[in-house]
C-alpha cells in the first residue's frame, strides 16, 4: 500500500466513492422514518457537504493544465468555508433541540388545567382570587395533625433520651 503523499488522488477518489454509496444508500433507504424526517433531511444534507468538499479536495490536489494557484486558493476557502460553515449549522441545531426539550420539560403538566373544573360546594373564586388563596395557603406552616404532648411527657422523654430515669 502507497503511502497517502504518493497518490492523494486515488485516496480521495476511493473515499469520494464510498461517501457517493452512503449517500445514494441513505437516500435510498431514509433510516430515520420512525423519527421526525429533519433526522433524513440533515443526514443528507451532511453527506451532500463532505461530497462537495472532497471533489474540491480532488480538484486541489490533482494536476490539470487549465487550474491556477487562485483558481485552487479559491477552491481551498470554498472547501473550508463549506465545512466550517456546515460545522455551525449542525451545532445550531443542536442548540435548538437542546431547547426544544427544556421547554418540554418545564411545560405544566398538571392535572387540573387538563381535566374539566370540579363544581365546589363553597364560595365561587375569582381565578385571581384563587391564586392568592393558594399562595397564603403555600406559604403558611402545616398544622400539626398530632395531639400536643404536655410538660411531663416531654421531660419524661428527654430523660429517657439523656439516659436518666425521672422519680
Amino acid at each position: 500500500m502507497a503511502p497517502m503523499s504518493y497518490s492523494p488522488g486515488l485516496h480521495i477518489i476511493l473515499a469520494l466513492g464510498i461517501l457517493m454509496l452512503s449517500l445514494a444508500a441513505h437516500l435510498y433507504a431514509k433510516p430515520f422514518k420512525k423519527e421526525k424526517n429533519m433526522l433524513n433531511n440533515v443526514e443528507g444534507a451532511s453527506l451532500t457537504v463532505l461530497n462537495v468538499a472532497l471533489l474540491l479536495a480532488m480538484y486541489i490536489t490533482t494536476d490539470i493544465w487549465s487550474a491556477t494557484t487562485a483558481s485552487k486558493q479559491v477552491a481551498t476557502m470554498l472547501a473550508g468555508s463549506l465545512l466550517i460553515g456546515w460545522f455551525w449549522v449542525l451545532i445550531g441545531l443542536l442548540i435548538q433541540a437542546k431547547l426544544a426539550e427544556m421547554r418540554e420539560r418545564r411545560a405544566p403538566t398538571s392535572s387540573w388545567r387538563r381535566r374539566a373544573p370540579r363544581r365546589r360546594s363553597g364560595p365561587r373564586l375569582l381565578p385571581a382570587a384563587a391564586g392568592r388563596r393558594r399562595r397564603r395557603a403555600a406559604r403558611r406552616p402545616r398544622r400539626r395533625r398530632t395531639r400536643r404532648r404536655t410538660r411531663e411527657e416531654v421531660s419524661a422523654q428527654q430523660a429517657v433520651d439523656l439516659g436518666l430515669a425521672l422519680q
